[in-house]
């Protein structure tokens, strides 16, 4: 894999005990990085290349740095601090939990599909949806992308919310939907059950249910699909939002038997 840093896109603002703290100029904020990523930032080569940058580093096991420093430049990307050459990868087909490599990707893919048809959010503030918000959402247990591929290529993205570890609740949120315009309606009612049947194996050890919220009328074709996949209306809660707009609460329970 080969990358590139964007050195006019950061400032050094601190290092300390080989570990560094760096102001993004595009944002101001600041991160705080490591030793190891300190050796990469500063490699006096300024290799471009990660197999060859790990050749280099006083290491046993050259195949965890690189899936380490891997990792690593793949964060530093959503904050666009370093570009990176993507490499042909095998062609992934299904579906699957977001993971560091997918964060920018998901990012584009929200903004060209959130007006599709077929899409729900009740988000429409895009800095919601740019990379690092989606990676310290996910990083913090708070909210999953969980995506859909064909031929290598997100073409679903569903987003769920999971209550605080603490808090004893045991209730997944439905928060969000994004279909590829390519699909039509038959296709994102097979790829969104795919998706709700993989989330629920996903967390049904540790809650009960699923729940989705319904106050708009643009909702109402996702209503029906997902009252046909078992969703059930619990209650109503009359002047929920404002004096004229009621909320509906729809659960479905996982089926551990299954």
């Amino acid at each position: 894999m080969r990358y590139k840093f964007n050195e006019g896109s950061y400032t050094v603002r601190k290092e300390e005990n080989d570990t560094i703290s760096l102001m993004i100029k595009k944002t101001n904020q600041i991160i705080y990085l490591n030793s190891a990523a300190r050796k990469i930032l500063f490699d006096p080569n300024k290799t471009g290349d990660l197999d060859k940058f790990v050749q280099t580093l006083n290491v046993e096991d050259k195949e965890q740095a690189y899936k380490d420093y891997e990792e690593l430049l793949y964060q530093l990307e959503c904050f666009e601090l370093v570009k990176i050459e993507k490499e042909e990868q095998e062609s992934i087909l299904g579906c699957k939990i977001a993971g560091e490599k997918d964060y920018n990707e998901i990012a584009r893919f929200i903004t060209a599909n959130i007006k599709n048809q077929f899409s729900y959010s009740n988000v429409v503030n895009m800095k919601y949806y740019n990379p690092i918000s989606i990676r310290t959402r996910q990083f913090n247990n708070n909210e999953y992308n969980i995506l859909y591929f064909s031929e290598g290529k997100i073409i679903a993205d569903l987003v769920v919310a999971l209550p605080p570890k603490t808090s004893g609740f045991v209730v997944v949120y439905f928060n969000a939907v994004f279909f590829s315009k390519e699909l039509n309606e038959s296709d994102s009612k097979r790829v969104l059950k795919e998706l709700l049947e993989y989330a629920s194996k996903l967390f049904e050890k540790n809650f009960c249910k699923l729940r989705f919220h319904y106050f708009n009328e643009m909702q109402n074709w996702l209503l029906d699909t997902l009252e046909n996949m078992g969703f059930n209306k619990v209650c109503t809660f009359e002047k929920e939002l404002r004096e004229d707009k009621a909320l509906t609460v729809y659960d479905k329970f996982f089926d551990k038997n299954s």
